[in-house]
């Protein structure tokens, strides 16, 4: 059986297209349409770093071997002796590549901040959409104090990673120079520096979840909305 195809009057579309028309423009906020557009350089940009850090990590590990034994066991192994000079490249590099890699991290959970607030945008559109098409006034849930915040760990977890990656260049410097008490100050800083690191990432996953929650916020307001501008209109009928 051949499926007949629905048409409508020209009356008809007509009325369908000025009541489309009439509908008032929800748009996203500025934020949030900032936020469409940056997820993707983010992601590419973390992407770029851990990969490069990844096949920098791996050249480095070929030094490994001018910190291995003793003069006697480098001989029969046939290793030669050992080059300072690598072993002095080695050390700068381990001292600013943990750096590096966690600043990849952060730029990926900065575009995972980034796509949470497209999200939400997109139910700002969507929710203002469906209840103007249902002839009620448009409503917006109050902004909670988590839309305020989750963008601001963002940028100070991000901040934070920036800061440790810098202090990790200079460590390296003094890596490389050699001097006795500059390898002493490198050392006396990597445990401070290692808890820095991690309350970077720790500001920017707490970040996300308070975008996850605020999403929820967002549903379950527009859930109600819906729900409520329905009913007002049976009841109407």
């Amino acid at each position: 059986m051949a499926l007949r195809q629905l048409t409508f009057s020209p009356a008809l579309e007509s009325r369908v297209q000025e009541r489309i028309n009439a509908l008032p423009a929800v748009r996203m906020t500025a934020m949030q349409t900032m936020a469409s557009f940056m997820w993707r350089p983010l992601a590419l940009m973390g992407v770029m770093v851990l990969f490069s850090g990844a096949i920098i990590a791996g050249v480095n590990s070929f030094r490994v071997d001018e910190f291995f034994g003793s003069p006697d066991m480098r001989q029969a192994l046939n290793l030669g002796a050992a080059d300072p000079a690598e072993q002095l490249t080695f050390s700068s590099i381990q001292t600013w590549l943990p750096g590096y890699q966690f600043l990849g991290m952060g730029l990926l959970f900065a575009a995972i901040t980034m796509v949470l607030a497209a999200i939400l945008g997109r139910l700002r559109v969507l929710g203002g959409t469906v209840q103007g098409s249902l002839g009620a006034p448009i409503v917006f849930p109050p902004l909670p104090i988590s839309a305020r915040l989750f963008p601001m760990l963002m940028l100070f977890g991000l901040v934070v990673l920036l800061t440790q990656l810098g202090v990790s260049a200079w460590l390296a410097t003094e890596a490389k120079s050699g001097d006795p008490g500059a390898l002493l100050n490198v050392q006396q800083h990597a445990d401070w520096l290692q808890g820095m690191r991690f309350a970077g990432v720790g500001l920017m996953l707490s970040g996300i979840a308070l975008a996850m929650f605020t999403i929820t916020i967002a549903m379950r307001f527009m859930a109600r909305r819906v729900a409520e501008v329905t009913a007002q209109a049976v009841e109407q009928d």
